[in-house]
């Protein structure tokens, strides 16, 4: 079910990004801003931050930071990190927390684990289970990345999501770690 919560979710951002006449950045795809209907359906929600840009622009400016801390792409806080663009509107911290506890899973603990054993030591689950997992786990590491450059598109997650995660990549290890409440710390 949550891996079709996470389609769901990025399926709804792809629709804001390219499928309506206005393009919309939502800057605040949180799991308070995700709603479910009765059949389990996702609906993004709490539109209050968020802004319409043009189809003519793949880059906006704005005054002022948007969003959740910790949710927020770094380059809403500092343009060190690039313009703000359809890639700020990210879900990565999202998909990850779907599938665990936020408190007994770091990106760091994920990540070398990725990068170790393969193994995300999830405990008693099917091998299916599992695969659907890891998958959404390895696609938001690569929606966590600190350079916009390296996230994917909506639509190269909605891909990676529905296709095999024996073709996925481990995203590389730069990335913005919330956990520690300091945005900009690359990890090393």
């Amino acid at each position: 079910m949550l891996y079709d919560i996470a389609i769901g979710v990025a399926r709804g951002v792809q629709y804001l990004h390219c499928g309506c006449n206005t393009h919309i950045l939502h800057f605040d795809i949180k799991p308070h801003n995700i709603l479910l209907d009765h059949n389990f359906h996702p609906k993004i929600s709490d539109f209050g931050l968020a802004r319409p840009y043009s189809h003519e622009t793949s880059k906006m400016v704005t005054l002022a930071a948007r969003g959740t801390f910790g949710y927020m792409a770094p380059e809403i806080l500092s343009r060190n990190h690039g313009a703000i663009s359809h890639k700020s509107d990210g879900k990565g911290r999202t998909v990850i927390q779907e599938w665990g506890s936020q408190a007994k899973y770091t990106f760091q603990l994920t990540y070398k684990q990725l990068v170790g054993s393969g193994d995300l030591k999830l405990g008693a689950m099917n091998e299916e289970g599992e695969m659907l997992i890891k998958k959404m786990v390895m696609v938001g590491l690569w929606c966590i990345q600190l350079n916009p450059c390296h996230r994917p598109s909506m639509r190269t997650v909605i891909e990676m999501l529905m296709g095999d995660v024996r073709d996925l990549e481990v995203a590389p290890k730069p990335f913005v770690s919330p956990a520690r409440g300091r945005l900009g710390r690359s990890l090393s």
